[in-house]
């Protein structure tokens, strides 16, 4: 049932946003300058996205094999234990990055599923944090180190 809401949901998105966005500007009573989008667009939008969160599952699930030596639990579980903790980070507004909601919150989803007791699962949550991290920085330095500036103009 619940995924029948969902995918109702998702198929109705491209209807519902303009009257959401009309609702927000009655609202607010500023103008909200979006033109009309495109059924096509927001399906190949949803669809990336849907790929990119199962890629994340299953990396993740590679990630807790390289770091453990094992991956038991099923790849949805993997995916569901990576996605919610990560939202959660991403709301949690008083922590910079998510830091230590995110972590709490993989150390509980992995215990929960019963993807790791919570010793492993705590192991887990900082090493993916710490490769969260380099992950951010490398390419940043990467490009700093080879003083790429971004769009420069000639004229200085």
């Amino acid at each position: 049932v619940l995924l029948g809401v969902i995918m109702g949901g998702v198929l109705l998105l491209p209807t519902a946003l303009p009257i959401l966005l009309d609702v927000a500007r009655r609202m607010t009573g500023k103008p909200l300058a979006i033109g009309t989008v495109p059924h096509r667009a927001v399906y190949l939008a949803i669809a990336g996205n849907v790929v990119a969160w199962l890629l994340y599952g299953a990396a993740f699930e590679l990630f807790v094999r390289g770091v453990t030596g094992q991956a038991s639990g099923s790849f949805a579980n993997y995916v569901t234990a990576w996605a919610w903790p990560y939202i959660f980070g991403y709301l949690a507004f008083f922590s910079p990055g998510g830091l230590g909601v995110r972590e709490g919150a993989l150390t509980l989803a992995l215990g929960v599923l019963g993807l790791a007791n919570t010793q492993t699962a705590l192991i887990i949550a900082v090493t993916s944090r710490l490769w969260l991290t380099v992950t951010e920085l490398l390419p940043g330095l990467t490009f700093l180190s080879l003083g790429w500036r971004g769009n420069q103009s000639k004229n200085g």
